[in-house]
């Protein structure tokens, strides 16, 4: 589990790689990491406010957003998407579930990113 980690990672390719070596075949990685494009870091950048500020503290090096955990994560298996939000006016069991196909834009508003990526096995 990675909760909060990897945006204070200078260089996370690193320890990422070192997790799918021990990791077993079909074995999880749960990640989460705020995110950069939520309804909140939307309207922050819209009156001209850093990302940073949406931190607890200064320890944040990078932000991400559902595309670029997708990205990261594309080779080393299968990445399941869930959102959570805080920021939202709306019921929280809409957004603590898997986000449908139908319904995948919703990540770009979620104040965090939950990800479940399943090594490949064998």
């Amino acid at each position: 589990m990675l909760l909060d980690v990897i945006e204070h990672i200078e260089d996370y390719s690193k320890p990422l790689k070192e997790i799918f070596r021990v990791l077993k075949p079909k074995g999880h990685l749960i990640l989460t990491t705020p995110n950069l494009i939520s309804l909140l870091g939307r309207v922050m950048l819209i009156f001209g406010l850093s990302p940073w500020a949406m931190a607890v503290d200064r320890s944040h090096i990078r932000f991400f957003t559902p595309k670029d955990i997708l990205e990261i994560f594309k080779d080393c298996g299968h990445v399941k998407l869930y959102a959570n939000t805080v920021s939202l006016p709306v019921p929280s069991h809409i957004f603590s579930a898997r986000i449908s196909p139908n319904a995948k834009f919703l990540l770009n508003f979620c104040d965090m990113v939950i990800a479940q990526i399943t090594k490949k096995g064998n």
